[in-house]
């Protein structure tokens, strides 16, 4: 028996990042914890130092997430499960995609990652991450489950088979955008940029198959023969699929041996722990009558959660076509979503949306069989029941959405009949809204008691309710999210200046630890706050000294946001609601209860103005667009509140203080240039 390659799957997809930043990601998946993504997986992507406490925590990583493209995630409103109804709250895409001939049931992540130091020439090299799974993003899809997963990198040039594979797959995703009424997605059109328009291209070099994507509307069997046919005709072959067709024969098999003709075949068979097979009897004998094609089972150390004999017995949900000769010693695999089942195989067109990796691995010598051949007889059989509902009652079809920007949320019935009266809950709690039968696709004013905005300060979570129909929970889909409020923090004036100064990443996630931490303690926000932040430096020279440093620093972050692509985050700090922005600054300033004086206040809007204007005059490539003008227009309005500001320093002078201030500020406002050196 060949040794079976595995390892922890977080682990290995850290690995694959070894420290790159991510600079924008997708996930697709069919069933969805949102939670276990935003608490578990995300730290290990972003490789962030992060604190043990999940609310520090979160606002670490709402920080992180900023200097990349907003992460999409596409998952089945129908295979939602928020295992602990705990708190959703990061700023990620949450989209639903319902197909309409089956599930969308693919399982990759897609990341853009790039160096983290530059080459010789300046630039920092970009690759993109391609990871097929059989794992759904869920804690016991990643961390307790047997399942298989494949890494390959895309270069910036070559590639182009699997280039124009990765764009059938985006498809959908556009689609599923388009049919909300959203805009686009920063990560998805990143990605997009990254693949470009390619070119037909080989699919081997000296008989070695480049890697492909099983993503379109052909069946599986169609893309394996097109992709690979000539070579894997006359391989062994090995299926792992913990779900097969509930009928008396395997047509996905049978047209699997048909095309290519293996010189042997052995199927794992899905048994549990008291030895009841996960199949019809009628098909089980079924496949034992097929020539050279056989049952089989994984090894015990596979199976088990442990090394003790009485270790738990782990869910097997891999999904593994494996091609192999022993000569000449070579290996060809598909690894992804896609099971044993006629909806897995007969591609988008007719059945669900699937994606799986085909690669050729690396080795050495004659590989065999993973699986032994089954020769024991299961004790019982039973189909497992099917977990997807089509019904019109299906409550998973109600859509909500919140803009923050806006402060407004809709509601929306993703169906071709009208719907029931909805009445929307608080998870297993309160309710918040009734909502009368709504039009079929029509997106329609949501008011709720108490509003959305400070429901989704706490989660995203709602669960929706209806005569004669189960209860679901669904995800809202937050758009507007820099105008969000920041997770935990509310920091002074000062500790906003101080942020802005901090250099690294790490110093940042400190700073963040001591602040949130303290925020968080019995003592209570408002007092730690006043403890850890109200420091003020001694005289007016220390205190402008930091303001102009801190704005220094800001913008020249910003500027390198802007120059990296990095638009969202550039935006975030100048327009948002978060904790460090600069409308969250001058908030904090005109706090009657704070402790800014007037003449430090004037001196915070001036500095506003400089940077708000030296960065305006500037013709900056897609970040001054149309779409960001009335966030630069309502940002110029608040700061024009410097001139009731100067008029109330002036008037509680005397003359010379307005004299001065109307010599000072224009002094101020002009951007001073280094000397020139003496022309010889």
């Amino acid at each position: 028996m060949d040794e079976v390659r595995h390892a922890v799957l977080s682990e290995r997809l850290q690995e694959s990042i070894r420290g790159r930043r991510v600079l924008a990601a997708i996930f697709t998946t069919y069933t969805f914890d949102p939670r276990f993504l935003e608490q578990e997986i995300l730290p290990v992507l972003l490789d962030a130092p992060l604190s043990h406490l999940p609310d520090v925590r979160a606002a670490q990583l709402e920080d992180h997430l900023r200097s990349m493209e907003r992460l999409a995630v596409f998952y089945d409103p129908r295979a939602l499960d928020p295992t602990d109804g705990g708190r959703i709250r990061l700023d990620l895409e949450r989209i639903p995609v319902r197909h309409r001939t089956g599930a969308f049931h693919p399982k990759v992540f897609l990341a853009l990652v790039e160096e983290r130091d530059p080459d010789p020439a300046g630039t920092r090299r970009r690759t993109l991450l391609v990871a097929s799974l059989s794992a759904n993003l869920t804690r016991t899809g990643w961390w307790h489950n047997v399942e298989a997963a494949h890494v390959v990198e895309v270069e910036p040039e070559g590639d182009d088979l699997v280039r124009k594979d990765l764009l059938d797959l985006l498809r959908p995703l556009r689609a599923a955008m388009a049919a909300r009424g959203g805009g686009g997605n920063g990560s998805v059109e990143a990605i997009e940029r990254f693949l470009g328009r390619p070119e037909p291209g080989q699919r081997s070099v000296d008989g070695r198959l480049h890697p492909r994507l099983h993503a379109g509307r052909q069946s599986l069997v169609d893309f394996l023969d097109e992709a690979a046919g000539k070579h894997l005709r006359g391989m062994n072959l090995e299926i792992l699929s913990p779900y097969l067709d509930d009928d008396d024969r395997s047509l996905p098999l049978e047209e699997l041996i048909e095309r290519f003709r293996p010189a042997e075949t052995r199927i794992l068979l899905p048994i549990g722990r008291d030895g009841t097979a996960a199949c019809r009897e009628s098909l089980y004998r079924r496949v034992r009558s097929l020539e050279g094609v056989s049952w089989g089972s994984l090894p015990p150390a596979i199976r088990r959660d442990g090394p003790r004999k009485d270790a738990r017995e782990r869910t097997i949900h891999a999904k593994l076509l494996r091609f192999f000769s022993r000569r000449p010693g070579r290996e060809i695999c598909l690894v992804g979503s896609p099971n044993l089942t006629r909806p897995g195989h007969a591609g988008s067109a007719r059945g669900n949306v699937e994606a799986a990796l085909l690669v050729e691995v690396d080795g050495s010598g004659r590989p065999g069989f993973w699986l032994s051949s089954l020769e024991a007889e299961p004790t019982s059989f039973a189909v497992p029941a099917a977990s997807e509902k089509a019904d019109a009652l299906d409550l998973s079809r109600t859509e909500v959405r919140f803009d923050w920007s806006r402060r407004e949320g809709e509601i929306r019935w993703d169906h071709r009949e009208r719907s029931p009266a909805l009445f929307l809950h608080e998870p297993g709690g309160s309710p918040i809204a009734s909502v009368g039968s709504l039009a079929p696709g029509e997106w329609t004013p949501l008011a709720t008691d108490p509003p959305l905005d400070r429901l989704l300060r706490g989660s995203a979570l709602l669960e929706v309710r209806a005569t004669g129909a189960e209860t679901r929970m669904i995800l809202v889909q937050e758009e507007g999210m820099r105008h969000k409020p920041s997770i935990l923090l509310s920091l002074s004036v000062a500790d906003i200046l101080r942020s802005w100064a901090l250099l690294t990443p790490e110093q940042r996630s400190a700073f963040l630890e001591h602040r949130a931490a303290a925020a968080s303690a019995d003592e209570g926000l408002d007092v730690a706050l006043a403890r850890l932040g109200g420091e003020t430096a001694e005289t007016l020279f220390d205190r402008m000294a930091a303001c102009f440093h801190a704005f220094a620093c800001l913008e020249r972050g910003v500027r390198a946001a802007i120059a990296e692509g990095r638009h969202e985050e550039a935006a975030s700090r100048l327009f948002g609601a978060k904790y460090d922005s600069v409308a969250t600054l001058l908030d904090r300033a005109d706090d009657p209860a704070g402790p800014v004086d007037p003449v430090d206040r004037y001196l915070l809007y001036l500095s506003a103005r400089q940077l708000v204007e030296e960065l305006r005059k500037e013709a900056i490539p897609g970040f001054a667009r149309a779409d960001r003008r009335a966030e630069w227009d309502a940002l110029v309005a608040r700061i024009a509140r410097i001139e009731a500001l100067r008029e109330s320093l002036a008037a509680a002078g005397d003359g010379s203080l307005r004299a001065f201030l109307e010599w000072f500020e224009p002094h101020f406002l002009a951007r001073a240039e280094p000397p020139r050196e003496a022309v010889r």
